[in-house]
């Protein structure tokens, strides 16, 4: 929308940007040009010597510009309802001291960090310096079970889906828990879960079922103690479990 160079505007202007010493004579409408704009129709400022694009303010702070924040449907108003790719200015102070996903690290620090100040398990632990939210303390970050509130009481790394205590399990185990192969049998745990056996003990596991590489750990123990290492076994095709093969 054009604003017309009428009195009203112009004082409104004046109020708003008491510039000391500028001048508003042209800003008058005169006979030769009685609807000359303050603002053009691109939003910017159209007065000698001022140029001002209002579309590259970043209202919330969160360094996305209006404009940027208007394209992609997110909220200009709101510091952390934005696409992270499309910071296009400096974010704010403010913002920096915020903490949008609520993972008790600052935003600033997650973007001085590499991780997603929008991704509430992404995230440095030992850079926590604020209260997590009740949310991210009942979240389970790494899928072993226990709560990320749980895990922070015990001193074990939320973020680590084979460091938690067993007896603190109260959600469904899943996500990265289901890959990982804890106690480095070569069996992952998803799959001792479905064979019964235990995802704990290198020495469990169905020999058949290997689907990921054993720990060196793992390769230098002798499971059924014939004297020979679980690596030296797998190499001569004889059974790791079975103390007369």
């Amino acid at each position: 929308m054009t604003i017309r160079k009428t009195a009203f505007p112009i004082l409104l202007f004046a109020l708003i940007f008491p510039f000391s010493g500028m001048a508003f004579e042209h800003a008058h409408p005169t006979d030769k040009n009685p609807d000359i704009a303050i603002f053009d129709v691109h939003g910017s400022l159209n007065l000698p010597g001022l140029a001002w694009d209002i579309s590259t303010v970043d209202c919330d702070g969160d360094g996305v510009s209006c404009d940027r924040e208007k394209k992609d449907d997110t909220d200009p108003n709101d510091p952390c309802d934005f696409i992270l790719a499309s910071q296009d200015c400096e974010p704010s102070p403010a913002w920096k001291k915020a903490d949008c996903d609520g993972d008790g690290v600052t935003n600033g620090q997650e973007k001085n960090d590499g991780t997603d100040p929008l991704d509430s398990c992404d995230l440095i632990p030992a850079h926590q310096t604020c209260g997590p939210t009740q949310d991210w303390k009942k979240m389970d970050c790494d899928g072993d079970g226990v709560p990320n509130g749980q895990e922070k009481k015990d001193g074990t790394d939320p973020l680590d889906p084979c460091e938690y205590r067993p007896e603190h399990v109260t959600l469904p185990q899943g996500g990265a828990y289901l890959t990982a192969d804890c106690d480095g049998d070569g069996v992952s745990n998803g799959t001792e879960m479905a064979d019964g056996t235990d995802p704990n003990d290198p020495c469990d596991f169905i020999l058949e079922h290997q689907d990921c590489t054993p720990s060196k750990d793992w390769k230098k123990m002798d499971c059924d103690g014939d004297g020979v290492p679980n690596g030296q076994e797998k190499e001569d095709g004889t059974d790791p479990l079975d103390p007369c093969d």
